[in-house]
C-alpha cells in the first residue's frame, strides 16, 4: 500500500439517505472531513457512514430537467443585467420621488414589480456554485434559494405601492 500522509486538504461530503431517485437522497448541509494524501498526490477522503464525495460525484453538476438555468449561461447573464439596470433605475428613482414628492408612474412600478415576480421563479431554475462545484439539481436549487435569498426578494417584492391607496404613488 502506498505510504499516505495527512493533508490540511478538506473535501466536502453530502451525508445520503435513501430515496427513490438514484437510490439515495440529498440533505442540505455540506460537511467538511479530512482527507489523506497518497504518494501519488491523490486525495482519498475519509467516509463518514452513508457519505460521498461531492468530488467525484458528476451527477450533482448534470441538470435534473430540461428547465434547470446554467448560473452563467448567456440567458441568465442577459436576464442579471435586464434586473440590475431596473435596480439602478429604482436606486435613483424613488429617492427622488420620495425628496421632490413626486409620483412614480403607475406603469413602471408594475414593470419592476412584475419582473422581479418573474427573477423569484427563474432563482428557482438557475443552478448555483457551492464551493467550486456546480449544482444543477433541481432539489439542491429550490433548498439552496429558501435558504438564502428567498424571503429577501420576496418582501422586495411585494407590491408595497398598492398600500398607499394613491393611484400615482
Amino acid at each position: 500500500t502506498p505510504k499516505t500522509k495527512q493533508s490540511n486538504a478538506s473535501h466536502y461530503l453530502f451525508q445520503f439517505g435513501t430515496s427513490k431517485a438514484n437510490e439515495r437522497s440529498v440533505e442540505d448541509s455540506i460537511i467538511p472531513v479530512a482527507s489523506d494524501e497518497t504518494s501519488d498526490g491523490a486525495h482519498s477522503s475519509k467516509f463518514a457512514r452513508g457519505s460521498i464525495d461531492i468530488s467525484t460525484e458528476q451527477w450533482l453538476t448534470e441538470s435534473s430537467h430540461g428547465f434547470v438555468l446554467h448560473p452563467s449561461g448567456p440567458w441568465r447573464m442577459t436576464w442579471d443585467m435586464i434586473t440590475m439596470f431596473t435596480i439602478l433605475i429604482e436606486a435613483v428613482y424613488v429617492p427622488f420621488s420620495i425628496g421632490f414628492n413626486t409620483s412614480q408612474p403607475m406603469a413602471f412600478n408594475w414593470f419592476s414589480t412584475i419582473l422581479f415576480m418573474i427573477d423569484i421563479v427563474l432563482n428557482f431554475m438557475t443552478g448555483f456554485f457551492k464551493d467550486g462545484l456546480q449544482v444543477m439539481r433541481e432539489r439542491f436549487i429550490v433548498l439552496n434559494y429558501l435558504k438564502t435569498w428567498f424571503v429577501l426578494d420576496v418582501l422586495s417584492t411585494f407590491p408595497w405601492f398598492l398600500l398607499s391607496g394613491d393611484e400615482n404613488s
